[in-house]
């Protein structure tokens, strides 16, 4: 039988004296509940070395099997309130899917995107090509890793401050 589908019948009972027929009937299967997921990732954002991320999935309509793709895979319980961690994600957007599937329903899917940067590093180190005693010396950062646009601030002895790339103190 079909969820939601209305079915028709009648009875009869034959013997010698012929066949005697019930009135036509209809009965309604219950319809199927339609099935909802959701996902969610905590962190969906995260810098190294920090690299793990807790995937939680919600469900209604009691659906027959979850299956994962993209970042991760494989079947996954359907219950309600069901979780994964995972773990050693390195630099990069991760896109996580889950679809769930119930017979007689369509197919629904969730999807969450978790982004892990990287760990940024600066490089300080003075101008040292003309450094004399009383004259200015040119201090600069390199950035590198991280992601986006970089802000600059600089604090030190002998009044080293400032917040750009780069800085000049005297040193007497």
């Amino acid at each position: 039988m079909l969820p939601g589908t209305t079915y028709y019948y009648r009875g009869y009972a034959t013997n010698a004296m012929g066949t005697a027929y019930s009135p036509d009937a209809t009965f309604l299967t219950l319809p199927t509940e339609p099935i909802t997921v959701t996902l969610t990732a905590n962190p969906i954002s995260m810098v190294l070395p920090t690299s793990s991320t807790r995937l939680t999935w919600t469900t209604t309509g009691n659906p027959d099997m979850c299956e994962a793709s993209n970042y991760w895979s494989g079947a996954k319980s359907p219950v309600s309130g069901s979780l994964e961690d995972r773990t050693g994600m390195t630099a990069g957007t991760s896109f996580f899917t889950l679809t769930c599937k119930k017979a007689g329903t369509a197919d629904v899917q969730s999807s969450t995107t978790v982004v892990v940067h990287p760990t940024i590093t600066g490089i300080c180190a003075p101008d040292t090509s003309s450094t004399v005693i009383g004259q200015p010396v040119i201090w600069t950062v390199t950035p590198a890793g991280g992601d986006g646009v970089y802000t600059y601030g600089w604090a030190g002895t002998e009044g080293l401050s400032g917040s750009d790339i780069s800085t000049t103190i005297s040193y007497t």
